[in-house]
């Protein structure tokens, strides 16, 4: 979403999101707490002041682990809706699924329950001003498990999650997911959208991984550069069809990309994690690895 369209909103909301397994502590703002002696099952986090944010499953983007029963419930100001995106969903079929209600908990009215590998164009809106989701896996047959972005608006006025020109163009958490214009859908012609990813850790370095990319071949594509702007290095222009599960990476702790469409051929666009990682780091850490990193290098 436009940070300008953020600004056009004064709403007041928090989104509390506990879990059914797993260990609890103090919650700090968008960032999973750990212990360094047991294994955190779900995430725990406290959003409060926000007008949008995201929810992901245990472990992402590693596989979320098994058995897992977690529960996310997203509370805005009386009189406001919650709109919730999938931007990454790869789940095992029938038996582990993701399922949104229209309140509070799970008494409330089902929106709908995902399973299997779901890349459809659809964004799920709450009647009224909480929407709860949970997640649920068995024994068997982990996968890469989900990532959502979700906004919180006004009662009359409903959106999409990622803007009505281009997504935020600024992501400095340590984990995110960057996507296309209106993406599941498909990106609009004549998109000139830039995102800048980091936030100027020292020994850090940007990774990234291609969950989903399809563009019109040749005319529309995205560019990544290994620092804050265009004029930095380019690592890679990517158009057409790019294999799931390619990484690429940076040097520093800043990556600049830029996506561009024509007027013509509009297609399902991309959506790609990043993750700002330890310099050493050669495989992806999981966001409690990262935070332990964190913690461990502090002087």
């Amino acid at each position: 979403m436009n940070s300008s369209s953020l600004g056009t909103r004064a709403l007041f909301f928090f989104i509390l999101i506990y879990f059914v397994s797993g260990y609890p502590l103090s919650p700090q703002s968008g960032v999973l707490p750990f212990t360094s002696d047991v294994d955190v099952v779900c995430p725990d986090v406290i959003w409060e002041n926000e007008t949008a944010g995201h929810i992901y499953s245990p472990n992402y983007p590693n596989n979320y682990s098994s058995s897992s029963d977690c529960t996310y419930v997203i509370q805005g100001e009386i009189g406001s809706r919650i709109v919730l995106v999938f931007y990454v969903f790869e789940t095992e079929s029938i038996y582990d699924y993701v399922t949104l209600y229209d309140g509070s908990d799970t008494n409330a009215k089902e929106i709908t329950s995902l399973s299997g590998e779901n890349t459809t164009d659809t964004f799920y809106t709450s009647s009224g001003s909480t929407m709860t989701v949970t997640f649920h896996s068995d024994a068997f047959d982990n996968r890469l498990g989900f990532y959502a972005g979700f906004i919180v608006t006004s009662a009359g006025i409903i959106e999409n999650p990622t803007g009505l020109t281009c997504p935020d163009n600024v992501y400095k958490d340590a984990l995110g997911v960057i996507v296309s214009p209106h993406y599941p859908s498909d990106y609009p012609s004549n998109a000139d959208c830039e995102y800048l990813i980091g936030n100027g850790t020292e020994d850090t370095y940007i990774l990234f991984t291609i969950e989903h990319f399809v563009t019109e071949g040749e005319y529309d594509y995205l560019e990544l550069h290994d620092g804050k702007d265009n004029t930095s290095p380019m690592i890679i222009q990517l158009s057409g069809t790019t294999v799931e599960g390619t990484h690429y990476s940076t040097t520093g702790p800043y990556a600049y990309a830029r996506f561009v469409s024509d007027a013509f051929k509009e297609e399902s666009g991309f959506s790609i994690t990043y993750q700002i990682l330890v310099k050493g780091s050669t495989t992806p850490l999981t966001p409690i690895e990262l935070l332990k990193s964190k913690v461990n290098n502090l002087p």
